[in-house]
């Protein structure tokens, strides 16, 4: 007899954990789950993602404010890759407004999985932890 699902319940988590936590749901979609636990970690991403979505937006205007932008507008970068800023005041600027970013608390309103529901024999932990507030331990 399978245990009974988790109630709804409020979560307060760093963006950060919410961007990591993210990406274990999108990684923990990608598994053979049994079809209730799809539908639950469908449900989650569903709670979760906006507010990703709203966090990354946000970096995107950071970088937009403070790197040094090609003829188009858009952010250009070095030889690796990485955002060229206007200045290193601007680069400390940016540093700064993007921890505080990753820091914000968010609280949402969801359903966490359980551990019992992942119907999975074998799963790496990394993605356990990853999923932090978002899922309940009930095998004891």
């Amino acid at each position: 007899m399978a245990k009974k699902s988790a109630t709804a319940q409020t979560v307060t988590m760093q963006n950060q954990e919410l961007m990591v936590a993210h990406e274990a749901l999108l990684h923990l979609a990608q598994l053979r789950v049994p079809t209730a636990t799809a539908m639950r970690v469908r449900r989650l991403t569903r709670v979760v993602g906006p507010t990703v979505e709203d966090v990354q937006q946000e970096r995107r205007k950071l970088v937009r404010l403070h790197a040094d932008l090609d003829e188009r507008g858009e952010p250009h970068g070095d030889e690796n890759g990485k955002i060229v800023f206007k200045s290193d005041d601007d680069r400390e600027a940016y540093a700064a407004a993007h921890r505080e970013l990753m820091e914000l608390e968010t609280t949402l309103e969801v359903q966490p999985l359980t551990a019992s529901e992942l119907g999975v024999k074998e799963i790496q932990a990394g993605l356990l932890i990853a999923l932090d507030d978002l899922l309940l331990d009930d095998l004891g």
